[in-house]
């Protein structure tokens, strides 16, 4: 995909967007509001549409900026854009899914990872979505171990001048962040279009 169907792509995401979050939180708080009554159903559907209402933030939160880095004229603008995208993949990948543990070098779930949700949902995917889910569940393996994450996160969200300024300057290669953020969005894509092919299943609304 080239540089200028990036763009197009993701200035699709930013039009539709609020809609679509829009529509999910609201039916979000309907099946919740349904899963009182504890039925096994109801209670996937609430979760599912926990994990789809995160995604479609952290997708536009991630377009936003994304665009911003390949559209801008200034260099600056690029470069912060280029910089806050990696806290933002960091923080939302342990909280979709974990962390690589420096020890043992092994993938370890976020004591609040919505991917152990998605792994309790297993037992009601059909034969389509379990395969969806181990593909992604051996990307996520591979994935998590990316360490740049962690070390541009903690200078940009601590605010460590002498450590922005030289991620900042050692950044020379925009085809590496470009190839970083869309590794990421492969991932974030592939957790969407599961959990909206269970929720159109399950629940029998359709999600765009």
């Amino acid at each position: 995909m080239t540089k200028e169907e990036l763009v197009l792509l993701l200035e699709d995401t930013l039009r539709e967007m609020p809609q679509s979050v829009d529509e999910i939180y609201a039916t979000k708080k309907l099946f919740y509001a349904l899963s009182s009554v504890n039925s096994e159903r109801f209670v996937a559907i609430a979760k599912l549409y926990d994990i789809s209402l995160y995604a479609s933030l952290l997708s536009g939160d991630f377009a936003v900026l994304f665009h911003q880095f390949l559209s801008s004229d200034f260099l600056y603008e690029r470069k912060y854009a280029m910089a806050k995208l990696y806290p933002l993949m960091n923080e939302s990948f342990k909280r979709l899914y974990g962390f690589v543990n420096e020890k043992t070098g092994q993938v370890k779930l976020s004591s609040d990872a919505y991917w152990k949700e998605i792994q309790e949902l297993v037992p009601l995917m059909n034969e389509t979505e379990k395969v969806l889910y181990d593909e992604l569940e051996d990307l996520l393996l591979k994935k998590a171990s990316y360490s740049w994450w962690k070390d541009v996160r903690d200078a940009e969200v601590h605010l460590d001048a002498e450590k922005i300024y030289k991620n900042r300057c050692d950044q020379k290669d925009e085809n590496v962040a470009i190839r970083d953020a869309m590794s990421f969005y492969d991932v974030l894509s592939r957790t969407t279009h599961l959990t909206s092919l269970m929720l159109s299943r399950i629940s029998g609304v359709h999600l765009r």
